[in-house]
């Protein structure tokens, strides 16, 4: 009678094993991308946090750029004040928000971004409306 060896019960388990996990993939997901999101709004209190009175604003202009500020892609805020970029490589990033016309930042127009392999960041801009004439105190 012939006995099977035991490298034959180790194929024969491997075979098992993929017939019950079919949905398994072996390939490399190294390449799992990543994003960037936000909104922008307008800061009514100046106080560089998102309050839920304040209204978001559309058409702003969000510019995406390298490391080195070589621009790779721009976009303008919806309707709901938000933004995206998505499928990027990890890597350095550079983010800038352009402020509109007769707005002022209450938050950094500039932001640096180290992405992670499938890592979601969120940055958000907050505006201030200035009118003609009126002029803020900036500390610092």
């Amino acid at each position: 009678m012939h006995r099977p060896s035991p490298k034959s019960h180790l194929i024969i388990l491997f075979f098992l094993i993929a017939l019950a996990f079919p949905f398994v993939s072996l390939a490399d997901s190294s390449n799992s991308p990543a994003s960037i999101s936000g909104w922008v709004w307008n800061d009514w209190d100046e106080d560089g946090l998102r309050d839920p009175e304040e209204p978001l604003l559309q058409d702003v202009l969000i510019v995406l750029a390298n490391a080195k500020g070589d621009i790779l892609a721009h976009t303008y805020t919806d309707a709901d004040g938000a933004y995206s970029f998505e499928g990027l490589d990890a890597g350095s990033y550079i983010l800038f928000e352009t402020d509109p016309q007769g707005y002022s930042s209450s938050t950094p127009n500039v932001v640096p971004i180290q992405l992670e392999e499938g890592e979601q960041v969120q940055v958000s801009f907050g505006d201030v409306l200035t009118l003609p004439g009126c002029f803020r105190t900036v500390s610092g």
